[in-house]
């Protein structure tokens, strides 16, 4: 099975690229924007193809003989303020590599079997306490404008002989990087605690079964077109913050009141005030096995080897 990925070089990508090279896959190209220092950051040369989505420059060999692209590509949604060029950065990034990699396989011969691409659970927005599964109607807000327009471009091309499918991911669980890492010194330094009422769900994943998840993908015959790539067991943001201090032993009493994060982020507040109480029924009901269920276990696979304090 030949593979492409895009953002091969991110916090998902890069635990994909070495996680299928333990499981043998070998055939595995990636898509990125400086192909000079990407070579580095892999333990065994892959192949590397250079690509500027904004300026629709792809190289095209890149997708000659390709059976599965997996498109994890975009601008971090969590990094930096959210000034409408940071916006337009978000939105853009999406749309304009979704849509250069479809016109792209557009003019192949053979499209790949697959194309398996990214999303969030943001495309629900704001939802209190109601449980939402795959075939919950979509919500409101920035980041739901961003997913619907990203999804629909992956999944309405109208192109034959391949299957489409979305993960519509949630808050990704990583020592690496991610929620976590901007987390941690606060939770060290005993500052942590419940954001706004606390009682905001935080739909979460393992990253190990998040990339479990996209390898399952890539190996079943038939795909579903959404996922909810996320645990089973969504938690409240008071319950998240609790478990955390357990597992650090760390005090969790500072709380920080949904005005004061309104005012100090603006509008990508959103990110911790949103309540999003999510469930993976696809994967569930098609027998998906996760290795983390529990936050608590979670938690201490990818913290403990971290307490150094």
């Amino acid at each position: 099975m030949k593979i492409l990925i895009s953002g091969a070089t991110g916090l998902v990508g890069s635990k994909l690229v070495e996680t299928l090279l333990k499981r043998g896959y070998k055939d595995l190209r990636i898509l990125t924007r400086k192909a000079g220092g990407t070579a580095d950051r892999f333990p065994q040369r892959l192949e590397i193809f250079e690509w500027n989505p904004e300026l629709k420059k792809l190289d095209r060999k890149a997708l000659e003989n390709v059976d599965v692209v997996i498109h994890l590509a975009g601008e971090s949604v969590a990094e930096g303020y959210w000034t409408q060029q940071k916006k337009d950065r978000i939105l853009n990034s999406r749309l304009s590599g979704t849509s250069v990699l479809i016109e792209a396989i557009k003019q192949l011969n053979k499209p790949p079997l697959k194309f398996v691409s990214a999303s969030a659970i943001g495309i629900y927005g704001d939802r209190n306490n109601e449980p939402l599964n795959e075939q919950s109607k979509t919500g409101e807000g920035f980041l739901a404008d961003v997913c619907k327009r990203w999804e629909a471009l992956a999944l309405k091309h109208g192109i034959t002989g391949m299957q489409s499918a979305i993960l519509r991911t949630g808050i990704v669980l990583s020592k690496n990087g991610g929620a976590l890492k901007q987390m941690l010194p606060l939770f060290k330094a005993g500052l942590a605690g419940t954001l706004g009422s606390g009682k905001q769900y935080m739909s979460w994943i393992h990253i190990d079964d998040l990339v479990n998840q996209y390898i399952s993908l890539l190996e079943k015959d038939k795909i579903q077109p959404v996922y909810n790539a996320v645990a089973p067991t969504p938690v409240t943001n008071y319950t998240f913050t609790k478990t955390m201090g357990q597992v650090l032993n760390r005090p969790t009493f500072v709380s920080m009141p949904s005005t004061f994060l309104k005012i100090i982020l603006g509008e990508k507040s959103q990110l911790l005030l949103a309540s999003q109480k999510v469930l993976p029924e696809c994967f569930m009901q098609e027998g998906y096995s996760f290795k983390f269920k529990n936050l608590e276990a979670a938690l201490k696979d990818l913290l403990i080897p971290l307490k150094d304090f």
